[in-house]
């Protein structure tokens, strides 16, 4: 009888473990879907700095530094002589 009710407590603290490492399990694939959807999240962010930097920004200083050298250009001229 002693034999069967230790079965019986073995038995019992196996499905508790059991129970908790498969709570682990849940919780390590919640948090690598969350990381997985903030990869992605973050991965969209740096494509969309990307677009707006060889959109807006590069053509921007392009635009500036032409802009910047002619309004520079009657200063130069002042100053040396111009042909």
């Amino acid at each position: 009888m002693a034999d069967i009710s230790m079965g019986s407590q073995l038995e019992e603290t196996a499905g508790s473990t059991m129970d908790e490492l498969m709570l682990g399990v849940n919780n390590v694939a919640t948090l690598m879907s969350e990381i997985m959807s903030s990869s992605q999240q973050q991965s969209l962010g740096i494509e969309l700095v990307n677009i707006v930097i060889t959109n807006w920004i590069i053509p921007l200083s392009k635009t500036l530094r032409w802009s910047n050298s002619s309004l520079l250009r009657p200063r130069l001229c002042r100053t040396k002589a111009c042909s």
